[in-house]
């Protein structure tokens, strides 16, 4: 069975929660968050939330929801294409 799409859990509409988290902003979030992280940048933030998805949980939710296995179902090139996308959602 091929990996769900984002927009199967996730909306880009403020504040609107499907499954998880809405998306909006989410460029601006992964900056903040990077901020406070040594040697990390939004890119990095993002990638690491998309292949390791229980490593930044946002409060309110569950570890484990997210779908586990986008780095190995996605190629590196697919992963590098949703981060730049994600870092146009300001």
């Amino acid at each position: 069975k091929p990996a769900p799409g984002c927009l199967a859990c996730h909306s880009l509409a403020p504040d609107v929660v499907v499954v998880g988290p809405s998306l909006a902003g989410i460029g601006h979030i992964a900056k903040e968050a990077a901020a406070e992280m040594a040697d990390q940048t939004a890119a990095d933030y993002l990638y690491t939330a998309i292949t390791e998805p229980d490593a930044f949980i946002p409060a309110g939710y569950e570890a484990g929801k997210m779908y586990q296995t986008y780095g190995d179902e996605l190629t590196e090139q697919e992963i590098a294409d949703l981060v730049a996308y994600l870092q146009t959602l300001e």
